[in-house]
């Protein structure tokens, strides 16, 4: 593809920061999703963690001091307001206590068009030690529910069972179907037999079954969840797709429901353990059967990460990716044909200063312009090469297809 004008297929990009500071980490607005309720009303949901940005390991991905926080803009991504940010959970207040302020979840009709769900991943307070000494958390993904465009929300959050994985990692994609019931992807992955913790361990833990090391994990897979009472509970529905080699990651599931009835579902691929010094693409993949069963996977681009899609008015659907591979950036590609082919790849912006940045959240504006959110880093006086680029932000690009 050499002398290929990558930014011929969009044209009028213009970046905005939407959040960040000198001693903040904000990331992954891809687990928030991105909720368009028109008029220029938009939500966005992010991580924010305090960052001294002084070693490596404060730019590590742990989450035990994050914050979920939600954004809104109401001029179609112009402005994103500090009177419309909200702090929806913050991972310092104990889970388990957290949890329990309302007891069983209530019935909520989550069918109106001012409905929207918020699936993250918080922390218990069931610590464990793992190989190398660290004390770590047991991560539990949950759901959080709201009637009125996320200015208010229903407690408690809703717990995602773990079924057939030992770990779920949530993320905000789902789709309200037709007969009512919530379909909701997520990635999650199971930890090899015999691996975890001791038994002094175990019994200190109350008995529970804590997740094991990191380096014990098996492949990560995504894979369908279903609410049939507007989110009160969640049951494992169909996977989405896996990777039968065992250093392959798959997961980042994305989907989309298209006019026909069809569901389309994007993947991201990465070799396990790797963080961000590895091969990445994304896949699609469907299902012609309300999410039962799926496609094979087919691979999109050379080179991509977790993606997100966006069906246009006009039919052609955008898929947004991060480009954690020289030069840094946030690419895309275009179908015309509900996924069945794809166009040459544009670039929306290649100044990052480093891999760690992606995940973004794609829309369509009313005026046609399309919008995506993302978590950046440009170069700026921090050690870049120690930290694998600058500081970490959340930043929106609009553009037009050309």
């Amino acid at each position: 593809m050499t002398g290929t004008d990558h930014t011929a297929l969009i044209k009028d990009v213009v970046h905005t920061t939407i959040a960040g500071g000198r001693n903040l980490f904000c990331a992954w607005p891809w687990t928030g999703g991105i909720h368009n309720f028109g008029n220029g009303e938009i939500v966005i949901a992010y991580t924010e963690k305090p960052c001294a940005y002084q070693t490596y390991e404060d730019t590590q991905h742990g989450e035990s001091e994050g914050r979920l926080v939600l954004c809104r803009t109401l001029d179609g991504g112009k402005s994103w307001p500090e009177a419309q940010r909200q702090v929806v959970r913050d991972n310092r207040v104990p889970f388990d206590d957290w949890i329990q302020q309302g007891g069983e979840p209530a019935l909520v009709d989550m069918n109106g068009e001012n409905a929207m769900f918020l699936f993250w991943r918080s922390f218990s307070r069931d610590p464990w030690l793992t190989a190398d000494g660290r004390l770590a958390y047991r991560p539990v993904s949950f759901a959080l529910r709201s009637t009125d465009r996320g200015h208010h929300w229903h407690l408690p959050a809703v717990v995602v069972p773990h079924a057939h994985m030992d770990s779920i990692y949530a993320g905000t994609s789902y789709l309200k179907m037709p007969d009512d019931s919530i379909l909701a992807a997520f990635g999650g992955y199971r930890y090899a037999p015999g691996s975890g913790k001791a038994a002094d361990q175990e019994k200190e833990a109350g008995a529970r079954r804590a997740a094991q090391d990191e380096s014990e994990r098996r492949p990560s897979r995504s894979v369908m969840y279903i609410s049939k009472d507007q989110g009160r509970h969640w049951y494992f529905f169909s996977t989405i797709a896996y990777e039968d080699r065992d250093d392959m990651d798959c997961a980042y599931p994305a989907v989309l429901r298209l006019p026909t009835g069809r569901l389309l579902g994007t993947v991201g691929y990465r070799f396990v353990r790797s963080y961000l010094a590895s091969t990445s693409w994304t896949s699609v993949t469907h299902s012609d059967d309300d999410g039962r069963t799926w496609s094979a996977p087919r691979r999109i681009n050379d080179l991509g990460d977790q993606a997100n899609l966006c069906r246009l008015s006009d039919g052609r659907i955008v898929c947004i990716y991060g480009y954690r591979f020289v030069p840094y950036g946030i690419r895309g590609i275009v179908s015309e044909d509900d996924g069945e082919t794809w166009s040459r790849e544009f670039i929306v912006r290649a100044d990052g200063a480093g891999p760690d940045l992606g995940y973004p959240v794609v829309t369509e504006l009313e005026d046609g312009r399309i919008l995506t959110v993302y978590y950046f880093n440009l170069k700026d006086e921090i050690d870049t090469q120690a930290f694998r680029g600058g500081r970490r932000f959340i930043s929106a690009s609009t553009f037009r297809l050309a």
